[in-house]
């Protein structure tokens, strides 16, 4: 996320010679199309896919609105009023791990040349403004965690290590999430698979790191070996 809180859109907009850079860097590795998200109310990214060729007009403001207020439950505004402009914040574009055609970028919302009141990121910025002066300052931890999954007889995603009943009870559904004997059993599908989805994990929070940490002066990295 990107550095200060400004509250006209004319002040936010970025350089157009970055923007103009990015396209051509994302032109040149095969990026067709761009999803510039937003996070509504219940903190689900919502975007419409934009063609790379209207890049520009996207960073500059001049792209895709929304009527985030007909889907997030907002009733101070309705039909007549005006769409909300999503923003580019270029610091987090990143190219999709899963789709090398798609570029990905946050977005802050405005409203009518100032920040949307209920957008998130308007609301991260804003508090880390105000803690800023009071000399308080901002730091973002993760923990990544996942499950195990497999594909069952039916093509249908199950635990991967899971010998609980299928009906009734199931008692040790969470006690062998930290088992010994589970962990010595699970070793060989660790040995297998679990350096490739390090890799992977690599690459989702170096997208995470660009679209976040920045903003909060704190960094992170997974080991990769």
């Amino acid at each position: 996320m990107s550095n200060g809180y400004v509250e006209s859109l004319s002040e936010a907009l970025p350089d157009l010679q970055r923007v103009q850079e990015e396209k051509a860097r994302l032109e040149s590795l095969g990026v067709k199309y761009v999803f510039s998200c937003w996070i509504d109310m219940f903190g689900i990214p919502k975007t419409k896919p934009v063609p790379i060729s209207d890049f520009e007009l996207l960073c500059m403001g001049k792209g895709p609105q929304f009527a985030v207020h007909s889907i997030s439950f907002v009733p101070e505004l309705g039909p007549a009023d005006s769409d909300q402009i999503p923003l580019p914040d270029l610091d987090s574009l990143v190219i999709c791990p899963w789709d090398k055609t798609i570029a990905w970028v946050f977005s802050d919302l405005w409203w009518e040349g100032k920040p949307y009141n209920l957008c998130p990121r308007h609301a991260l910025k804003r508090a880390i403004s105000e803690a800023g002066k009071h000399d308080y300052a901002m730091f973002a931890g993760v923990e990544p965690e996942f499950i195990a999954m497999k594909w069952d007889g039916n093509g249908l995603p199950v635990k991967a290590f899971d010998n609980d009943p299928v009906d009734g009870v199931r008692p040790r559904r969470q006690a062998f999430g930290y088992d010994v004997e589970y962990s010595l059993d699970s070793m060989d599908f660790w040995v297998n698979s679990l350096i490739s989805w390090r890799r992977w994990a690599g690459t989702c929070m170096t997208w995470w790191q660009k679209a976040l940490i920045p903003s909060l002066n704190s960094t992170f990295t997974i080991p990769m070996s």
